[in-house]
């Protein structure tokens, strides 16, 4: 989220509405997923193709090389766009619930410091 006050939303985040600053959680949250089904796709993938072949003989490495001998590279990324817009869509609504049920109850949206804030450093005696 502090890239996006960083990058787009430059005023800092206090200068923005609660209904921008939830535009912000759910945008970051899409994002989040989407880096998430990208890094996980190929093995969900895989391990679905191994599943749906039941108990076959072989060890799982045999598996495995059949089932990438049988699909390819661009086997193991089919479907990652309806992917994409599943768990994008669930991760920033997920972020996004959470942050308005901390507005509900009167916190701050998460993320997005103020940039005129001073940072606060503990002093030890």
């Amino acid at each position: 989220m502090q890239q996006f006050y960083d990058r787009i939303f430059t005023k800092g985040k206090e200068n923005y509405s609660k209904g921008t600053q939830l535009g912000v959680t759910f945008a970051s949250g899409y994002l989040a997923g989407i880096f998430c089904a990208i890094v996980s796709h190929p093995a969900d993938t895989m391990v679905s193709k191994l599943y749906s072949q039941g108990k076959e003989g072989g060890s799982l490495g045999e598996k495995i090389g059949k089932i990438y001998a049988q699909i390819g590279f661009r086997g193991l990324w089919a479907g990652l766009s309806t992917r994409i817009l599943m768990i994008g869509t669930l991760t920033g609504l997920q972020w996004w619930i959470y942050d308005t049920f901390k507005t509900a109850v009167g916190l701050q949206t998460t993320g997005g410091g103020s940039k005129s804030a001073p940072s606060v450093v503990a002093k030890k005696h």
